[in-house]
């Protein structure tokens, strides 16, 4: 157990990038598993604080982002 307490992946990285990493992990556990889509996905407080931050720290267009992520094409 103290080895998952203990585990660190990302502890030379900047803090964004630490953020925009771990946004991003969910957010394609979010487009490829329903499962978790079904509790996080769209329509869900977690899916709009998650896409609105992965925007704004990248400068992606978020309806363009939320499209992606659910897997609509334009």
């Amino acid at each position: 157990m103290d080895e998952l307490l203990e585990n660190k992946q990302m502890e030379n990285m900047a803090p964004t990038k630490q953020a925009e990493k771990a946004i991003f992990h969910i957010l394609r556990r979010i487009h490829r598993e329903p499962d978790i889509a079904a509790c996080m996905g769209y329509g869900t407080e977690s899916f709009s604080l998650l896409t609105e931050s992965a925007a704004a720290l990248t400068g992606l267009d978020l309806i363009k982002l939320r499209k992606e992520v659910l897997g609509i094409k334009d």
